[in-house]
């Protein structure tokens, strides 16, 4: 009896062990691991290009970069102030977490996009 509780036991460990290692290699394989730069900011039926923008006024604030890590974390740069946090990946749906926060971005074709009370905010590759 004792042996059968070793052998289940043993079991247990080796599917938890190999689960986990699943889940990393689940996340370095996500289409949405890479850096991200913000591409375009839309609201109002306006779309407005970002570098197009800073171009035009001489205005750098809307400078914004994201980088998602396969190790399943993220850091985020905008004007100045920079975040870090995790994220987790259910096509098409991206959610990044920050202190506890959640923000869903969609992921589609290489872009992520953030919507802010009604202003999108795409980040491209």
């Amino acid at each position: 009896m004792k042996k059968k509780m070793a052998i289940l036991l043993l079991g247990i460990i080796v599917a938890v062990a190999v689960l986990a290692g699943c889940g990393g290699k689940k996340e370095a394989g996500s289409p949405v691991v890479g850096d991200y730069k913000l591409a375009s900011v839309e609201s109002g039926g306006m779309t407005v290009d970002v570098d197009e923008y800073k171009e035009m006024m001489g205005d750098d604030s809307l400078n914004m970069s994201l980088s998602i890590k396969s190790d399943g974390t993220f850091s985020i740069d905008a004007a100045g102030q920079s975040g870090e946090g995790t994220w987790e990946y259910k096509e098409p749906v991206c959610t990044l977490t920050i202190d506890g926060e959640p923000q869903e971005c969609q992921y589609e074709d290489g872009v992520l996009t953030m919507d802010f009370s009604g202003v999108k905010m795409n980040f491209e590759k």
